[in-house]
């Protein structure tokens, strides 16, 4: 059972993580369910849980397909863009004493800090918190690493930020392989990463929007 950690965005990132679809949501529900009041040891924990399973599984002479030790460590990897992305939301949000008073002395980025179960912070030290969560994580991923024996010790540290994506290659079976777009080690170098990615996500549903008006207005002519 998840309990509040108003000093950090990662209990929040795992819950938010829990809502989407797929094996990592599936992962964050489970870690969720865990007793342990502490997010790290809930990660943690979920490594013998897998254990345990898979053990049940070769007693009973049965094939395990259950989430497998390795992805545990891609999840701590998603948990941690998470918290770059939260952490973004709250200095986007933060609004500037002009704004303040047009809006009634409203502060939206208190409404996210709320949220995400946040104590209130002065929006200097979010950096801060990032990097403290950045520091647990690391932690626990080093831990898991050390778990998997010769394997886990050739595993890419924990990145502050990262992102992959999927393009073709000849140098693979399957014809792709994923490749590094963006990487980062700080907290400032990393919001100005995500801002250049909010703007091409931005650019790229406007494509989509642009195009799809275009194929229903073509069909509209054509009928």
């Amino acid at each position: 059972m998840a309990t509040s950690n108003n000093n950090s965005f990662i209990d929040a990132a795992i819950t938010e993580l829990s809502t989407g679809i797929g094996k990592y949501a599936e992962l964050a529900t489970a870690i969720q369910r865990q007793t342990y009041s502490s997010p790290i040891e809930r990660i943690g924990i979920m490594l013998q849980r897998i254990n345990g399973d898979k053990l049940e599984a070769r007693k009973s002479g049965n094939e395990y397909s259950g989430i497998k030790p390795g992805q545990l460590l891609a999840f701590v990897q998603k948990v941690q863009n998470k918290v770059c992305w939260s952490a973004r939301r709250v200095v986007k949000s933060a609004i500037t004493e002009e704004t303040k008073e047009c809006t009634n002395g409203m502060d939206f980025s208190q409404d996210f800090l709320d949220e995400v179960n946040i104590d209130p912070v002065d929006i200097r030290n979010i950096a801060k918190l990032v990097d403290e969560d950045f520091s647990q994580l690391t932690n626990i991923h080093n831990w898991l690493s050390s778990q998997m024996g010769d394997w886990g010790s050739q595993v890419d540290p924990l990145s502050y930020f990262i992102q992959k994506e999927l393009v073709s290659s000849t140098m693979t079976e399957s014809g792709t392989d994923w490749v590094t777009t963006y990487e980062t080690f700080d907290f400032e170098v990393t919001m100005d990463v995500l801002d250049k990615i909010a703007e091409e996500l931005a650019d790229k549903s406007a494509e989509l929007d642009y195009a799809r008006a275009e194929r229903q207005l073509a069909e509209l002519a054509a009928a």
